[in-house]
C-alpha cells in the first residue's frame, strides 16, 4: 500500500491482544487511512494474535510491535509475573518503548475514527478525555502520549507497587498520571474526541447539537462491533447475546461498512493469490457461543472444520476442510468466523429456498429480502389474494365444493 504525505516521527498506535481484537485493529487503521491521516500507524501486538491476522495488519500499518515475554532478570518485571491479572495492563503500557516516535496518540482497538484527528499531534502527553463514570478521570481509550523508556519504568514500577484500582490499564494510567485532572485544562481533550456509541441514548439533546462534530467512536462495554450478526444483503444488525449493547447501530453499521468494503475484500485476495495448505493440521476452537455456532452451521449447510493460520514461514493461506474431507479455499466470512465472534451472513437467498416456510423462518431471524420475495410489491399482492379469498360469495364456494366431490 503506498503512503504518501506522512510523518515519520508521529504515529497512531493501537493494541490487539489477540484475533478478534485484531479485527478491531483492521478497521480502525482503515478508518484512519479512509480519514486521510498524514501520521504512520503502529499496532502492537501479543503472541495470541495469528499470522494470518498479523498479514492482514500489514496491509494496513506501517509498523507492527510484538510485546515480548516479561524479562525475569528485570526486577519491575519479575515482580510483575506474580500479577498475572496485570498481563493486559503491561501489554498497553508497552507502547511507551516505541521510541523510534516522538509524540503517539493511542487508540484503543474498538474505536472508530469519523474525521480527521491529526490535530491531536498538537496536544501534549498526558492528553485525553474525561471518563462519562468518572470525570475527574480519564478514559485510556483515547490519550496522547511521548513515548520515553523512563516513563515505561516508572509504569513498571508503579503497577507493582500501587497496581490498579480498576484492574485495568486505566485505573494504572490515572494513578501514574494522577495531576491530569486538575494541572493543565489543555491537556482535556473534548468529548468528540472519544464519545462513547451509547451517548446517543444516554444524553440524547447533547447528541442532537453536537454529534455532527464527533471525531472518534469508542465502543465501550462488552459488545464489540465484530461480536454483533451483520447481514451483509440486508444490513440487518443482531446484537450478540449475553454481552448487553446499548450501541447506537448508525455507528456499528458503519465499523461494519468499513470492514466489508475493505477489509473482506483484502481478505479474499489474499486467498485467491495463494495455494491452500496440504499438512496444517486442526485445532481450531470456535469462539462462537452454542447458539451461534448452530446456527452458522445451519446457514453454512456443512460443518466445516477450520484450521489454524499458517506458519510465520509458509506463503500458504488457511483452508477450509469440509465433512467429505475435500479441501477448499476460505471465503471471508469464513476467515471472519474462524478468527472470532465476527459473524457474516449473506445467505438470505439460500436461505429461503429449503423448504416453503423458508421465508416466514429467515423473516423472523431478521433476514428480511427487500429487493426480492419480501419486497412492497409481493407483500401487497399476498395481502389482495388473501382479501379476495375471503371475500369470495359462500354461494361460489358451494359450487366449487359441489364440483370437487363430483
Amino acid at each position: 500500500m503506498e503512503r504518501t504525505s506522512y510523518s515519520d516521527t508521529e504515529a497512531f498506535v493501537t493494541l490487539a491482544t489477540n484475533d478478534q481484537y485484531a479485527f478491531g485493529a483492521l478497521t480502525l487503521g482503515q478508518s484512519l487511512r479512509n480519514v486521510g491521516t498524514t501520521r504512520q500507524l503502529a499496532v502492537v501486538v501479543t503472541a495470541q494474535v495469528s499470522q494470518g491476522m498479523r498479514r492482514q495488519l500489514t496491509m494496513i500499518y506501517d509498523h507492527i510491535q510484538q510485546v515480548d515475554p516479561l524479562d525475569s532478570h528485570d526486577a519491575a518485571h519479575l515482580a510483575l509475573l506474580a500479577r498475572p491479572e496485570l498481563g493486559i495492563t503491561f501489554s498497553k503500557i508497552h507502547c511507551w518503548t516505541l521510541t523510534q516516535y516522538t509524540k503517539c496518540v493511542f487508540l484503543d482497538a474498538d474505536c472508530l475514527v469519523l474525521k480527521n484527528v491529526d490535530d491531536l499531534f498538537d496536544r501534549e502527553e498526558l492528553s485525553a478525555a474525561p471518563d462519562v463514570g468518572w470525570p475527574d478521570c480519564f478514559n485510556s481509550g483515547v490519550f496522547v502520549f511521548r513515548p520515553s523508556l523512563e516513563t515505561h519504568r516508572g509504569l513498571l514500577q508503579c503497577a507493582v507497587t500501587q497496581g490498579s484500582f480498576d484492574g485495568g490499564d486505566q485505573g494504572l494510567l490515572n494513578i501514574y498520571f494522577r495531576d491530569w485532572a486538575t494541572k493543565d485544562i489543555s491537556r482535556h481533550l473534548p468529548f468528540i474526541y472519544n464519545m462513547t456509541s451509547s451517548v446517543s441514548y444516554s444524553y440524547l439533546p447533547a447528541y442532537r447539537q453536537f454529534g455532527q462534530d464527533v471525531r472518534i467512536v469508542h465502543f465501550i462495554g462488552l459488545a464489540k462491533p465484530w461480536l454483533y450478526t451483520y447481514n451483509v444483503r440486508t444490513g440487518y444488525l443482531s446484537a450478540p447475546e449475553g454481552k448487553g449493547s446499548g450501541h447506537d447501530e448508525e455507528f456499528v453499521r458503519q465499523w461494519w461498512s468499513i470492514f466489508t468494503t475493505h477489509i473482506k475484500p483484502r481478505i479474499e485476495h489474499d486467498q485467491r493469490i495463494s495455494p491452500p495448505s496440504e499438512t496444517m493440521p486442526s485445532t481450531h476452537s470456535s469462539c462462537l457461543n452454542p447458539r451461534q455456532e448452530e446456527s452458522l452451521v445451519e446457514e453454512r449447510k456443512v460443518e466445516d472444520r477450520l484450521k489454524d493460520p499458517l506458519p510465520e514461514d509458509s506463503k500458504s493461506i488457511p483452508t477450509v476442510t469440509s465433512s467429505k474431507g475435500s479441501e477448499t479455499k476460505e471465503t471471508g466470512k469464513d476467515l471472519a468466523n474462524k478468527f472470532g465472534d465476527l459473524k457474516l451472513d449473506d445467505s438470505t437467498a439460500s436461505a429461503r429456498s429449503g423448504s416453503p416456510r423458508a421465508g416466514q423462518h429467515a423473516w423472523e431471524r431478521g433476514e428480511i429480502d427487500y429487493q426480492g420475495s419480501d419486497r412492497f410489491e409481493v407483500i401487497l399482492d399476498q395481502i389482495k389474494s388473501t382479501i379476495e379469498k375471503e371475500d369470495e360469495p359462500k354461494e361460489a364456494k358451494l359450487i366449487t365444493k359441489e364440483a370437487e366431490l363430483q
